[in-house]
């Protein structure tokens, strides 16, 4: 049962230094959500790989990111010419102005709904320290009941 238990948390740590670390050496970068502009495909808080893409792998209906200020903005491509890209939110009534393609940061490869919320702000893993803190509290109360 102790090796079952090793082997799970194993993996589990492989899998998050991946998904945070390891992914960027495929070229592939993380962002997260900061607003409901692409719902219901992409809600607010998901985090979002997008991989770095020239401009002939990307096609209208593909969801591109697009920095030109602080913020990325996650939007679906709907025209392009050979110079620039206009996009536009899937919850959103207008399209955005046209942006030149060195612009364009990645295109979207896969997304994972709210986990962004741990990577904007501090009180998640405040929480969740506090659950691991419980939890370790909690068995050793129960294990010194069973000893008494």
């Amino acid at each position: 049962m102790k090796k079952v238990k090793n082997l799970i948390i194993y993996s589990l740590g492989f899998v998050l230094f991946f998904f945070l670390v390891g992914i960027q050496l495929f070229n592939v970068r993380a962002f997260v959500v900061a607003s409901d502009s692409m719902a219901p495909v992409i809600r607010k808080h998901a985090l979002v790989y997008a991989k770095k893409v020239n401009k002939e792998n990307v096609d209208i209906g593909d969801v591109i990111v697009i920095k030109t200020g602080k913020t990325p903005v996650l939007h679906r491509v709907i025209e392009m010419t050979e110079t620039t890209v206009t996009t536009k939110g899937d919850n959103n009534d207008n399209a955005d102005n046209p942006v030149n393609w060195e612009f364009v940061k990645g295109k979207m490869i896969y997304q994972i709904p709210f986990l962004g919320i741990f990577i904007m702000s501090i009180y998640p893993w405040i929480i969740l320290a506090l659950f691991i803190a419980i939890y370790f509290v909690a068995k050793r109360l129960i294990k010194e009941f069973r000893n008494s």
